[in-house]
């Protein structure tokens, strides 16, 4: 209610059981709008119920039943138009700015992704390297294996013909 009665663009009313009001009217347009509605409710049968249409079609009514300590009170608000226009455009606002939020959200969510996924992709190769230069390295392991003992047995060999030589010219002499 703090917000009615700071708002010209709203007017709050409480009516009794047989649709008097308690508050009184304004005396601007939606005190006028009130007015109307009331005699507008006074023309149909106070037992069924009514649902108001404000004269002006830039303003919304409604009026509804409150049940106070056994006593029936009806309340009211006349709102205008251009209000709701307005916290409408304020949410159509938020919207956007939260959809614009949520899309460069999901760009950098994106984003993220593919660079996660290229530090894997790289890591994944630089894995294959290694394996290869490992597999590489072993294969040059034995093949230097393999000509140290063919180095080694030649040497032996060779040693073997020089000691042969060198006894053989040693029983000539």
């Amino acid at each position: 209610s703090g917000l009615l009665e700071r708002n010209p663009q709203s007017s709050a009313l409480v009516l009794n059981a047989r649709w008097q009001p308690i508050s009184p009217l304004d005396s601007g347009a939606l005190g006028t709008a009130w007015e109307q509605l009331l005699q507008d409710r006074r023309q149909h049968d106070l037992d069924k119920p009514f649902r108001p249409v404000a004269p002006n079609p830039r303003l919304l009514g409604r009026i509804g039943p409150l049940f106070l300590n056994g006593t029936t009170l009806h309340t009211g608000v006349i709102i205008s138009i251009a209000e709701v226009d307005q916290l409408n455009q304020q949410r159509t606002v938020g919207l956007w700015a939260l959809m614009g939020l949520l899309i460069l959200l999901s760009i950098l969510l994106t984003l993220v992704f593919l660079q996660s996924r290229g530090a894997e992709r790289r890591e994944l190769q630089q894995k294959r390297r290694s394996k290869l230069q490992a597999r590489h390295l072993e294969k040059v392991m034995v093949e230097r294996e393999v000509l140290d003992r063919e180095v080694h047995h030649r040497v032996k060999n060779n040693l073997q013909v020089v000691s042969s030589l060198l006894n053989l010219q040693a029983q000539r002499i």
